[in-house]
C-alpha cells in the first residue's frame, strides 16, 4: 500500500457533488434521538453482541452491532429506530469508476 495514499484524510479528493460511499463499522452505529430513521428487520444474540439488522429510509441495509452497554429490548421487528454515529467514526470512499 501506497502510505502517501493511507495517510489522506476522509474523503480528501472528492468534488463537490461528487458521488462517494459513507463507511462506518457497524459497532460504531447507535440509537440516537438525532439520527437518521431506518426500520429493524431482525436482531440476533450473538456472545456479547446483538447484530441488529436494518432498512434506511432510503433503502440500504445495514446492520447496527450493539455492545451489552447498549439495550436492545425494544429494537423488535417491524420497530423504527434512529441510528446516529460520530463523524470521527466515518470514512468517505470515492466511488470507483464503473
Amino acid at each position: 500500500m501506497d502510505s502517501t495514499r493511507a495517510a489522506k484524510p476522509s474523503g480528501a479528493g472528492l468534488a463537490v457533488g461528487e458521488a462517494a460511499t459513507l463507511f462506518v463499522r457497524p459497532e460504531r452505529l447507535r440509537p440516537a434521538p438525532e439520527g437518521f430513521a431506518a426500520r429493524v428487520e431482525s436482531t440476533a444474540f450473538e456472545g456479547h453482541l446483538t447484530h441488529v439488522s436494518l432498512i434506511a429510509g432510503d433503502g440500504h441495509a445495514l446492520t447496527m452491532s450493539l455492545g451489552r452497554d447498549v439495550s436492545a429490548q425494544d429494537l423488535t421487528p417491524g420497530a423504527t429506530v434512529n441510528v446516529g454515529f460520530s463523524a470521527d467514526d466515518a470514512v468517505v470512499l470515492r466511488q470507483a469508476a464503473p
